[in-house]
């Protein structure tokens, strides 16, 4: 009897697995039609607001990130951010190689975050005054982001 339930504890630990695969793997596919950005960016009341859309909160570890616009010190579109900021430690988030990186890292001594799928359109926004050094977003518009982030600093600065 003792089996029995022992066994059935490990069914039910294994449909649940496969249901959280299976709900990250529909939510991502729809996130994908319907536009190619994985996080929603916005300004409100002197804070930059990234939130990243389904599954990616599970893989980001958070449901949004919140940086005061006087610490932003640039934005710039990035093709290849792995490349420009390269990660040596995930440190709460998840990664996956060759495919994508969601949540805090480090790399060269800095803290960042990111939200990217590789080979996506992405967005650097580099802090001051903070723990993280910079964040790597994808975006569904990588200039209107950055213009955006850049008009919104630069009216507290």
């Amino acid at each position: 009897m003792h089996t029995f339930g022992g066994a059935l504890i490990g069914l039910g630990v294994a449909l649940g697995v496969l249901g959280l695969i299976w709900w990250f793997v529909i939510s991502a596919r729809r996130a994908r039609s319907e536009a190619p950005g994985i996080a929603d960016v916005a300004i409100r009341d002197g804070v930059l607001v990234v939130t990243p859309r389904g599954a990616w909160k599970v893989l980001a570890l958070a449901g949004h990130i919140e940086i005061p616009l006087r610490n932003i010190v640039g934005c710039h579109p990035d093709p290849d951010p792995c490349s420009s900021h390269p990660v040596s430690l995930r440190v709460g988030g998840t990664g996956v190689l060759g495919r994508i990186r969601a949540g805090y890292m480090r790399g060269s001594g800095e803290r960042s975050w990111w939200l990217y799928r590789y080979g996506d359109h992405a967005v650097v926004i580099d802090v001051a005054d903070n723990p993280l050094s910079y964040l790597v977003i994808e975006v569904d518009d990588p200039d209107a982001t950055t213009e955006m982030v850049r008009r919104a600093a630069a009216t507290v600065a």
